[in-house]
């Protein structure tokens, strides 16, 4: 008993799944809401953001610019980050975290600036 017990310790982490998981993706849209709507704002990627396993059913990530998960400051910053990359058309990097969600939509902890040539 003593020793399935131990071996179910040791194989909890490596059977957890992950909250959040990195992104590359061309920001499609960018979307400002009022503050009880989806965080405030948001942009729409070109792939689905399921696709990295995350519990995420659409292309929409939020940054919180209600302030819930971060800093309005910085969401707001991210934001512009995301604006920045869809007008030069230009691929960022995204974390996403599935278990923050404002309406059903995932938030986005973190956006690395445009980058040049393909993500995939």
């Amino acid at each position: 008993m003593k020793k399935r017990l131990a071996a179910a310790l040791l194989l909890a982490p490596a059977l957890a799944t992950a909250d959040v998981a990195r992104l590359e993706a061309y920001v499609t849209r960018t979307q400002i809401s009022d503050a009880g709507r989806w965080g405030g704002c948001m942009a729409m990627l070109d792939r689905e953001v399921a696709e990295t396993g995350l519990d995420c059913p659409l292309r929409w990530v939020s940054f919180s610019c209600t302030g819930d998960f971060t800093s309005q400051n910085t969401a707001y910053r991210m934001m512009e980050t995301a604006q920045i990359a869809q007008l030069s058309n230009q691929f960022v990097s995204l974390y996403v975290d599935d278990s923050k969600k404002h309406n059903g939509i995932c938030y986005a902890n973190r956006i690395v600036s445009p980058g040049f040539g393909s993500p995939r």
